[in-house]
């Protein structure tokens, strides 16, 4: 009955640890304060995120219970007021007073691993989740549509060639590709793929259940495994118990048996040299961690490494798919306007008249700039619609024809949303 600030840690602490009662898991981010450092502590305090509140429903509460009610409505309160410090109370700030518009910035090479960044507003905070936010972003004119391009499975794809897994590389033979996460879930449920797949399809079949949610696990693994995650990264991700993120993880290890023997030769190579490698040449050095007689902290550099190789190997196909879009001219021969670089996404406004040549011109470019070294191609995905929140997804080359249909569909919704605009205006 108490007041509760979900902006003060001590308050959190108090409600997640004291009152909902579960145990402490996971400390606070970053560097111990000098305070704490003064009062004798070693670590920081009980994490209070969204993180720890995952954690806590996937481990310390049953299902049911009055604390999982109270959990989950305080990670919805969170997210809620996440949502107002990003967007509501910010945006509105960085209006321009002349032509009404937010002009947001991007750094071109803002991470260690090379990745954009992007600033007042950063437009790389606004997920896929966030279609609400994104569908404030509209074309220039009702005559516009939405053009978002992104690559199939970016970092699996990557992934698969770098550590040369022969089963993960199969899945994405084009004679016979097939579901990776269908896969890897077949590998966790101990079943052949093809008994895996006959049981999703039919959804009358007494596994179905099982295996439908044996592969969205296996999904949020597959990209575990890029991200370089561990059994409690994976349990938070999850929401699943720490015990069982770690079978899932060891499971899917079991079926691409070279994952674990490339990041043990790139951790070894990274002590040799002192730098990794991109699948373009680039390299990545290592700080001074890499000689610290701290397990941990070398441990750490060793997954960062490996992780570049990956994350800084996208970061570079995103960085040739934008210089080949600027030497193609394709902002001065085609009426577009380019919106924004989001990881493995690129964003476009385009005239209905240039959305089939813009989409035609973008598979050639996004498909050459796989690395030469990989026999994996990268695959990019199409998606159009009236804003950047409400994009239809229309897979790989869909062809001059569903384009077509896509682009009529999305000038109808944009209608709506230019005659709704005039009538508050009036």
């Amino acid at each position: 009955g108490d007041e509760l600030s979900f902006g003060s840690p001590q308050q959190m602490q108090q409600l997640l640890y004291c009152k909902i009662g579960v145990p402490v898991r996971l400390r606070s981010k970053g560097a111990l304060s000098k305070g704490r450092m003064t009062l004798g502590f070693r670590e920081n305090g009980p994490a209070t995120d969204e993180d720890a509140i995952r954690t806590a429903l996937a481990n310390d509460v049953e299902e049911g219970s009055w604390q999982e009610e109270a959990l989950k409505l305080t990670l919805k309160a969170k997210g809620a007021l996440t949502k107002i410090s990003l967007y509501h109370n910010k945006y509105p700030l960085w209006i321009h007073h002349k032509d009404g518009k937010v002009h947001p910035s991007f750094t071109d090479a803002g991470t260690d691993t090379l990745r954009p960044t992007g600033s007042a507003p950063n437009m790389l905070q606004v997920s896929k989740k966030d279609k609400e936010m994104r569908q404030m972003f509209v074309p220039p004119s009702r005559d516009w549509v939405v053009v978002a391009i992104d690559y199939a499975s970016q970092e699996i794809r990557l992934m698969a060639c770098e550590a040369n897994d022969p089963v993960m590389k199969s899945v994405y033979d084009p004679a016979d590709e097939k579901d990776l996460h269908s896969m890897t879930g077949s590998g966790i449920a101990k079943m052949s793929y093809e008994a895996f797949i006959e049981a999703r399809e039919d959804e009358t079949h007494k596994l179905h259940p099982l295996v439908e949610a044996m592969r969205k696990k296996a999904k949020g693994v597959n990209f575990g495994l890029a991200y370089g995650a561990g059994g409690a990264t994976l349990s938070r991700n999850l929401i699943v118990k720490l015990e069982e993120a770690q079978k899932l993880l060891q499971d899917a290890l079991n079926l691409y048996q070279r994952i674990k023997p490339w990041q043990a030769e790139t951790a070894d190579f990274m002590d040799k040299n002192g730098f990794t490698l991109t699948a373009f040449g680039t390299k990545r050095h290592a700080t001074d961690d890499i000689f610290n007689n701290d397990k941990g902290k070398r441990a750490r550099q060793h997954r960062q490494g490996t992780n570049a190789t990956i994350q800084q190997t996208a970061a570079e196909m995103l960085r040739i798919v934008l210089t080949k879009m600027a030497e193609r001219e394709l902002t001065e021969r085609l009426k577009m306007v380019f919106f924004a670089p989001i990881y493995d996404e690129v964003v476009a406004f385009v005239h209905k008249d240039d959305v089939v040549e813009y989409c035609t011109e973008m598979r050639d470019i996004m498909t050459s700039a796989t690395p030469p070294s990989h026999d994996v191609p990268q695959v990019p995905e199409f998606s159009i619609g009236a804003t950047w929140g409400s994009v239809h997804e229309l897979g790989r080359w869909p062809g001059e024809e569903v384009i077509q249909k896509a682009v009529e569909r999305a000038l109808e919704e944009g209608a709506e949303i230019w005659d709704n605009d005039m009538q508050e205006a009036a």
